[in-house]
């Protein structure tokens, strides 16, 4: 079986004030189908950027990333992403905004709303179709974009840091929910984040090399269902990264 996600010597650089910064370097990664892999680094370290090259939000300096096959050179409807930050649209209530994916592809109404409803039930939020979302907590509206990514139908979902900004018994409850979603769908998952104490729970322990390393996870039948927790660090410009024990 061909892998979701290919990346080969992948490189994005930044210009700023006459220096060249750079953000990832030489990173390989192969993702397969139905895994869900996170990714760890602390701050800075070029996870978000990593992300956005995969959403194909923005091109990369070098390297190659291939979806299902084909480079991927701009975004895809088949690739789902929830960012750190709510992007929900204020003047929308929760169902219309978990509709809005549904009504960019032209659905009829009666079937967008009964399709928004089932999603909004998944996640947890029935009760709260008509709140806005300055009514919502943030666990509630972080469910509330969960719900309206998934409302794409997404194949592959990133995720950047979803749950960062939520207190650590909300987050690890929203973890176990990601989990129950994610689990028997067959969709592949990227997870990013930077909490080396509460990511979503695998198990053992990978030897790898700092700095962007290749990585191929997939998550065996009867296993953890993270099949691999995958830690990036900032990588020097002078220096070659250390060895360095990666979780999985």
């Amino acid at each position: 079986m061909s892998a979701v996600l290919e990346v080969r010597k992948l490189a994005k650089h930044f210009s700023k004030d006459g220096q060249d910064l750079v953000a990832l370097r030489g990173f390989d990664l192969t993702v397969e189908p139905g895994t869900f892999l996170v990714l760890l680094g602390r701050s800075g370290c070029g996870k978000s950027t990593l992300l956005n090259l995969l959403a194909g939000l923005t091109s990369a300096t070098s390297g190659q990333i291939r979806y299902q096959g084909q480079e991927l050179t701009g975004p895809r409807t088949q690739i789902g992403y929830l960012t750190q930050h709510d992007t929900l649209m204020p003047w929308r209530d929760v169902r219309r905004n978990v509709e809005m994916p549904m009504e960019l592809r032209g659905e009829p109404k009666k079937s967008r709303a009964a399709a928004a409803q089932a999603l909004i039930e998944r996640v947890g939020l029935a009760g709260y179709e008509r709140h806005y979302p300055r009514e919502l907590s943030g666990g509630m509206r972080r469910r509330a974009s969960l719900a309206r990514m998934l409302g794409g139908q997404p194949e592959t979902l990133l995720l950047d840091e979803p749950f960062s900004a939520l207190d650590a018994q909300l987050r690890t409850e929203l973890q176990e929910d990601l989990l129950r979603l994610w689990s028997g769908s067959g969709r592949s998952v990227v997870f990013v984040t930077l909490d080396i104490l509460h990511p979503p729970k695998g198990g053992g322990f990978q030897r790898s090399h700092a700095g962007f390393p290749a990585s191929q996870a997939t998550a065996p039948s009867g296993s953890s269902p993270v099949g691999v927790l995958h830690r990036l660090h900032r990588q020097s410009r002078r220096a070659p990264p250390r060895e360095c024990c990666v979780p999985r």
